[in-house]
């Protein structure tokens, strides 16, 4: 036998409950209980990674989070400014938040009740056969009126009840409604749901190289600018981090495909965006920091502790320095009238002043690719352990460019292949980036070393430095095999199909 199940419709008004109930009276007695009535906050990062990852957060105003899934929900107690992961008690709770969200805050998507009722049809017998479930949305906004749901519910054993109930509730209601959810409630009151972010601009492989570079570097300038907002109420570091990103991003574009445009453009184009990306590079130097803390105490033995929270309290003074000049940069005249400018260049129709603009943006993306993969072979092949870290760092360099240029144009290449090649680089750049963060992050602190006068914090910093220094000859050992293993016969092989026919 088939299973029943319940059945739900959306309720115009109470009117019309009250003329189901006197229906259901004529066939079966009614007992009603208590409804339940809870306050809600739905809450999420920027981006919605837990939404998209499957997982539904509700904050209580008793400061109760209750982490939903498909796999059933966690609860847990935290603080009224718990905001990121590691503001909350470790359990499994605390694991997804880290692992779904990592350095973003979570923040208030919407406010919302939920009123809940019970009413159970019982028969001659006084036994319960079905129950009837109205769901009420409300929201703080007195002007949004409350969704009312109603779902008439089976019980085993009871299939005949359950159809005359059903048979009542068609003949007052309409049609079925979905059972009734948050995601029901989001559309209801307008809250558009934010997409998973996207390397697709859009372009098409016939279409002209500036004007598809052009396009792409749009989109990208104003993903820039979308974090603005967040970077200024200093929401988390990541606004700062995406705001770099996709300046650098844009900017990358641009001289990797530069015989798009005439030198006039290009240079101009290069420049803009630098001059807003570079009075950033404080401020990031020092987030970088200080969010590696626990890392930095985990390298050094505890009698150096006292020294390195000195460091620590320092930096974050010089912090709030950095983040104030960046607020004022922000809202200033000459940073908008800069915005305006690329604004401006990036929507202007193409001007096709070399011969490389009109070229299909396919046979373009196709030649830099390549021609950046074979460049990434010959340095490589010179490397070995006596190579200077000068040379080092240029490989590091060419197989960013490489991973930009793949991930730019993926939508004009096979999905599947074009992100094989995608993870075969990203084993050498990850070994690369590391050894570069080491050498930036002694750079960093020799700098601070140099101005420091506490001895306990000379004495930590002379410490980090002396780790970090040899952490940066183990990742240096390390280029040379992940190297080998990316210019492997296959792999050149694949670049050669996709790129150089």
């Amino acid at each position: 036998m088939t299973e029943l199940q319940a059945k739900h419709w959306l309720l115009p008004d109470n009117k019309v409950l009250r003329q189901l109930e006197s229906s259901l009276k004529t066939r079966f007695s009614m007992q009603k209980k208590p409804g339940n009535k809870l306050k809600y906050q739905l809450q999420d990062d920027y981006d919605w990674h837990l939404w998209h990852a499957g997982y539904r957060l509700f904050k209580t105003a008793q400061c109760e989070f209750r982490l939903e899934s498909p796999k059933g929900s966690i609860c847990e107690i935290a603080g009224e400014n718990a905001r990121f992961w590691w503001d909350f008690p470790d359990g499994e709770f605390k694991n997804i938040l880290k692992r779904c969200i990592k350095l973003r805050a979570l923040g208030e998507i919407c406010r919302f009740e939920i009123t809940e009722s019970t009413i159970d049809l019982l028969d001659t017998e006084r036994k319960t056969v079905a129950r009837i479930k109205t769901t009420t949305f409300f929201t703080e906004d007195a002007e949004t009126p409350g969704q009312q749901f109603l779902s008439l519910i089976p019980l085993r054993g009871y299939q005949n009840a359950f159809n005359k109930a059903l048979e009542l509730c068609q003949a007052q209601l309409n049609d079925d409604a979905p059972e009734p959810s948050l995601d029901k409630l989001l559309k209801i009151l307008g809250i558009k749901l934010k997409e998973k972010p996207t390397n697709k601009y859009g372009i098409t492989p016939s279409e002209p190289c500036e004007q598809a570079v052009l396009q792409m570097c749009k989109s990208m300038f104003s993903q820039a600018c979308k974090n603005e907002a967040g970077v200024i109420l200093d929401t988390d570091t990541e606004f700062l981090h995406q705001y770099r990103v996709a300046i650098r991003k844009a900017r990358s574009l641009i001289n990797l495909m530069k015989k798009a445009f005439s030198e006039t453009t290009h240079s101009q184009l290069k420049t803009e965006l630098a001059a807003l990306a570079s009075p950033t590079n404080p401020l990031r130097d020092l987030d970088v920091f200080l969010l590696d803390k626990s890392y930095y105490q985990s390298l050094l033995p505890e009698n150096y502790a006292p020294g390195l929270e000195t460091l620590f309290d320092h930096i974050a003074k010089e912090r709030q320095v950095a983040y104030k000049r960046v607020v004022t940069l922000f809202k200033s005249r000459a940073y908008r009238q800069k915005c305006k400018t690329l604004e401006v260049l990036f929507s202007s129709a193409p001007s096709f002043e070399t011969e490389s603009s009109h070229k299909p943006v396919l046979t373009m993306a196709k030649k830099r690719t390549y021609n950046r993969y074979r460049k990434i072979c010959v340095l490589g092949n010179e490397i070995n352990d006596e190579t200077p870290d000068a040379d080092v760092h240029e490989l590091r360099i060419e197989c960013k460019k490489l991973r930009y240029l793949i991930e730019f144009f993926s939508e004009l290449f096979p999905e599947k292949r074009i992100s094989t090649l995608a993870k075969s680089l990203k084993t050498l750049q990850t070994i690369l980036g590391n050894f570069n963060d080491y050498s930036v992050q002694k750079e960093f602190l020799a700098a601070h070393l140099a101005k420091e006068k506490d001895a306990e914090v000379i004495a930590a910093i002379n410490g980090l430095i002396a780790v970090l220094h040899q952490k940066q000859l183990q990742e240096r050992a390390r280029v040379c095999k992940a190297f080998a293993e990316f210019s492997n016969t296959s792999i050149a092989t694949e670049f050669e199909q996709l790129f150089a026919q």
